[in-house]
């Protein structure tokens, strides 16, 4: 457990964040300072500014961690405790907004000066959830069942896919050999160079994973849940691998470096590659 002995600040929490980074490069560290934090940050010499700040920090580690989807929930969770961005902070503390509010020094809500003026706005935005960032890095893959004349099955329901034997079939996902490094940040680094670290530790991380889990044989069943819109009043289900690390457009000769490759298992070990 990290402790020290300094009052609880946003400058402060924020020099030891960085430096878990920057020194160290250990996501463990920034989540063990997190969780002192909030210990300490309660009773008495509970501040509401460094409750947030410490939810925007939740957000930035899930990301780095590759939880993306804990990462947006996160995120949600902020905009409640901020009523919307409307009390303590006032805005999304994304980059633009935050150096707005750090230049003009005038950021009020609620007749209280914002959060935003005490953050910084190259360290502590969270535009890696920006959509228009975002889908540069990642992307969903949606699966759907074709019918053998290059056209996609129709399911307009929740659906299961099971074998003939009444089993789950299961899709197992192979990730690409492809090798993301993420060069830690220095404090002079610029604000893109300090982004694309937070989406080269996140896909890297991601990658990781999901390398284990194909080596552990770890598959999904095959369930259509999520509907979307085809045409009016008309919409599908299919099946989706969320928040997947794009690959870069390459000609290398090791196409195991650019590409997913899906297996079908079937009852047992019996797998179709698509």
């Amino acid at each position: 457990m990290v402790s020290y002995a300094f009052p609880i600040s946003v400058t402060n929490l924020r020099q030891m964040f960085n430096e878990a980074i920057i020194v160290e490069d250990d996501l463990s560290r920034i989540e063990a300072i997190i969780l002192d934090a909030k210990d300490k940050n309660k009773g008495i010499n509970y501040s509401e500014q460094v409750d947030v700040y410490l939810t925007i920090w939740e957000i930035k580690l899930l990301f780095l961690k590759g939880e993306i989807t804990e990462s947006k929930k996160i995120f949600n969770l902020l905009s409640e405790k901020t009523t919307n961005f409307t009390r303590i902070l006032c805005q999304e503390p994304y980059y633009k907004q935050i150096k707005d509010c750090s230049e003009n020094k005038d950021c009020y809500c609620d007749n209280q000066e914002s959060l935003m003026n005490l953050l910084d706005p190259r360290f502590d935005n969270i535009d890696f959830l920006k959509e228009s960032h975002f889908y540069n890095y990642f992307t969903d893959v949606g699966v759907e069942i074709d019918n053998g004349e290059s056209a996609p099955i129709p399911i307009k329901e929740i659906a299961h896919a099971i074998t003939s034997s009444l089993n789950p079939v299961q899709l197992l996902l192979d990730p690409p050999n492809i090798k993301i490094t993420a060069p830690k940040y220095e404090l002079g680094s610029s604000k893109q160079y300090i982004l694309d670290y937070y989406f080269n530790k996140s896909r890297k991380n991601i990658l990781i994973k999901l390398e284990d889990e194909f080596q552990k044989g770890k598959a999904q069943n095959l369930e259509f849940y999520k509907a979307y819109e085809v045409a009016v009043e008309d919409s599908n289900h299919y099946f989706v691998f969320k928040n997947i690390p794009r690959t870069p457009l390459s000609t290398s000769i090791d196409k195991n470096s650019l590409y997913y490759k899906m297996y079908v298992k079937e009852d047992g070990d019996n797998q179709i590659q698509l």
